[in-house]
């Protein structure tokens, strides 16, 4: 099942955490596995960086398009009255289409809330490692 880019961000924060959690119940953290996890952050980082900059745009104008579907149902909805039924079948259904323009915002926003808590995850994750465990040449930066 392919996911949304949202979903394919969130759940790399989510694969770097869950190794955080093996290494750490294996007693395995050296510096070479920290150089990983933080090649892993920042390449997980870029990435949403990249979908940030080529989709905000287009984000930009659901959002407009969303204001501008309710404001038109507001207005036909408390405007026009209801003559006829081809006008109250035009009204549920621009109703309906402007419902379902939020509905998607609503999923698209919980997506992208879902990159923003996956890392910070991941940082209480790295955060809650004893350093005293580790040895002397590691350091660990959130």
């Amino acid at each position: 099942m392919k996911g949304t880019t949202y979903e394919t961000v969130s759940n790399g924060f989510d694969y770097i955490r869950n190794s955080v959690d093996e290494e750490q119940k294996l007693e395995r953290i050296n510096s070479d596995v920290i150089q990983k996890w933080s090649q892993s952050v920042l390449f997980v980082r870029n990435q949403a960086e990249l979908l940030i900059s080529h989709l905000k745009t287009a984000e930009t104008m659901f959002v407009g398009r969303c204001i501008v579907f309710m404001t038109l149902f507001l207005f036909t909805m408390f405007n026009i009255p209801v003559k006829s039924s081809s006008i109250f079948f035009f009204q549920i259904a621009w109703g309906c289409y402007a419902t379902f323009q939020l509905v998607r915002l609503y999923l698209k926003t919980s997506q992208a809330e879902r990159i923003t808590s996956a890392e910070y995850n991941l940082c209480n994750q790295l955060a809650s490692i004893d350093p005293t465990a580790l040895a002397p040449e590691c350091e660990l930066k959130v």
